[in-house]
């Protein structure tokens, strides 16, 4: 399948494992294919960018920035909320491959947003699944057929 016209959403997550699997399920639920990249086959791959690149030929990444991690600028006193380190990354990696129109950020309330990925979709992670029908919002702007 091309990446125009395939169905796979690359799911980009830190620690909140409940997210993870509801979205992964969700996404089932809409006949789409959810890639979760430590569930996918190493193939004999040495490392992660490249697995990260083998597995991206997907339509849509939804990047999970959950507060699972604390930091803080050198001048500031509180540490705040913040994504893992590989969120970020793979979330900058995913804007480079498809644009930001095709990268779809699901944050925590109160969650410091990284910076330089502006003009991505930002969606709060609201634990009553209200995100829900946001994300579907996106997909129809994005062309990407689901199951009602």
């Amino acid at each position: 399948l091309s990446i125009t016209n395939n169905k796979k959403i690359f799911i980009v997550h830190g620690h909140d494992e409940t997210l993870k699997y509801n979205m992964a399920n969700w996404l089932r639920s809409l006949d789409l294919e959810p890639i979760i990249l430590h569930l996918t086959a190493n193939m004999g791959i040495k490392t992660i960018i490249d697995k990260i690149k083998e597995n991206s030929d997907v339509r849509c990444a939804i990047v999970l920035m959950t507060a699972d991690d604390l930091g803080k600028a050198k001048n500031e006193e509180s540490l705040n909320p913040r994504a893992r380190q590989n969120v970020v990354f793979e979330a900058g990696y995913f804007l480079g491959k498809l644009g930001e129109e095709h990268v779809i950020l699901l944050y925590d309330h109160g969650l410091e947003a990284p910076g330089d990925l502006s003009g991505c979709v930002y969606i709060e992670a609201d634990p009553y699944g209200g995100w829900k029908e946001q994300v579907r919002t996106e997909f129809k702007a994005m062309g990407i057929e689901y199951a009602k």
